[in-house]
């Protein structure tokens, strides 16, 4: 629910499915179904198109509020019947500080540009 108020206007080719609080305890998450097709199943196309939805969503995250979905990896997404990308299991998220954000970017800046030197041990 966090998810979708602070990014749902922001990433409106993300979806994501809804809690299903009665069914829902301390150690249980339960979500609505989300039918679509996994990285592994698409076209080079389709995969291009899934990488154009959520690219900007995980970098928004990082970028914007700091609250992400940590486990963002290809059994997590999907491409939805309508070309939306589906990002399921929200088990585990986390809200970073200004320093992690900071951080996190700037490996990421440094990575993409080759100066592995400048890469700071946390």
């Amino acid at each position: 629910e966090r998810f979708k108020q602070l990014y749902g206007a922001k990433c409106p080719d993300v979806k994501v499915p809804d809690v299903v609080w009665d069914r829902t305890r301390k150690r249980i998450l339960t979500m609505t179904w989300l039918a679509g097709r996994k990285p592994r199943e698409l076209s080079p196309q389709e995969k291009l198109l899934l990488v154009s939805r959520a690219a900007p969503c995980l970098s928004l995250q990082l970028m914007d509020a700091g609250f992400i979905h940590c486990d963002p990896h290809e059994g997590n997404m999907m491409l939805l019947e309508d070309g939306s990308l589906g990002l399921i299991d929200f088990g585990l998220v986390a809200q970073m500080t200004s320093v992690h954000q900071e951080s996190m970017a700037s490996a990421i800046l440094n990575l993409l540009s080759g100066d592995y030197k400048a890469l700071e041990a946390c």
